[in-house]
Order: structure tokens, then C-alpha cells, then sequence
């Protein structure tokens, strides 16, 4: 059994979450039915090496739309996490399915955005901005790296409490 401050907290985190994946879900519904409005905010960040043109931007809005929706998939299997952990169930398979998803969907993230950089770069050549270089960036970033180690912590982790929980209802079984 979870502490109480333990599951005042996944209440908490369970909120956050959900202001998030609201916001995620916002920023979908912006980028698509306001495409115009979009890249005038978006053409704002960038330097004017990274110029883009509007039907690159158009192109790209549907890679970003996949990215977004992998990092809502995220949310929602740690929306689901925080929400059995504020209900005191740690060990149920539910819970161990909710680990191994958040962790497929950091790899998944992981993997995406390594392809979505030479997408990027190909998408600028097919539909040049004037004046903008032409350029193909592949990398490898530490954030990379962290984000794909802690996807793969949480599949071991998924896997180690399975065996736990294994264990503690053979133990209950013989009592």
C-alpha cells in the first residue's frame, strides 16, 4: 500500500498530466485548422538560416502531427499510471502494461525524431524558402540518448515488477 503524500502526489502529477495532453491536444487543433497563424509564430523562432517556405511548413505539420501524437500517447500511459498509483494499486498487470507503453512511447519518440530531421531536411529541399541554404542535419543528441535510456529502463522495469508480482501471488497462493 502507497503511502498517503505518495498518493497525494500521483493526484497531482495525475493533474499535470492532464493539463498537458489538453494542451498537446490544443496545439494539434491550432497547427491544423489555423495553418497560416501557425507559421507566422513558428517563422518568429526561427534564425533566418532556417527559413522555410509555406508548403514546407504544410508538408511538415503532418510529421509534427505524429510526434504529437506519440507524445500524447506518452501522457496517456502516465495519466494512467498516476492515476492507479493515487489509487494506492502499484503491482496490478494494468499498471506493469502502463510502464512498458510509456517506455515503447519514449523509444518510439526517440526513433521518430531521429527521422524526422533528414524528413525535415528533404522537405526543405523538395519546397525551398528563397534565400534559405540547403542543409541536411541527421544527430544524435545526449537528449536522445537520456530519452532512449529511460525508455529502456522503464521496459526492464515493467519486466521486473511483472516478476515480482508473479512471486507475490505465488506467495499467496501458498498461504
Amino acid at each position: 500500500m502507497l503511502s498517503k503524500t505518495t498518493m497525494r502526489l500521483a493526484r497531482a502529477l495525475l493533474f499535470v498530466t492532464a493539463l498537458l495532453f489538453f494542451a498537446l491536444v490544443g496545439t494539434g487543433i491550432w497547427l491544423m485548422g489555423y495553418p497560416a497563424q501557425a507559421m507566422t509564430v513558428f517563422a518568429e523562432t526561427l534564425s533566418p538560416d532556417d527559413a522555410i517556405s509555406p508548403a514546407a511548413f504544410r508538408a511538415l505539420s503532418f510529421a509534427w502531427l505524429v510526434m504529437l501524437g506519440l507524445g500524447l500517447l506518452l501522457l496517456w500511459h502516465m495519466g494512467a499510471l498516476f492515476r492507479a498509483f493515487a489509487q494506492g494499486d502499484t503491482l496490478a498487470p494494468t499498471v506493469l502494461r502502463h510502464v512498458a507503453g510509456a517506455g515503447w512511447a519514449l523509444i518510439a519518440i526517440v526513433l521518430y525524431r531521429l527521422l524526422l530531421r533528414p524528413i525535415e531536411g528533404l522537405t526543405r529541399a523538395l519546397f525551398p524558402a528563397p534565400d534559405a541554404p540547403d542543409r541536411m542535419t541527421i544527430s544524435f543528441s545526449s537528449q536522445d540518448v537520456t530519452m532512449l535510456l529511460g525508455g529502456v529502463l522503464l521496459l526492464m522495469l515493467a519486466r521486473v515488477l511483472l516478476e515480482a508480482s508473479r512471486a507475490a501471488e505465488e506467495n499467496r497462493a501458498f498461504v
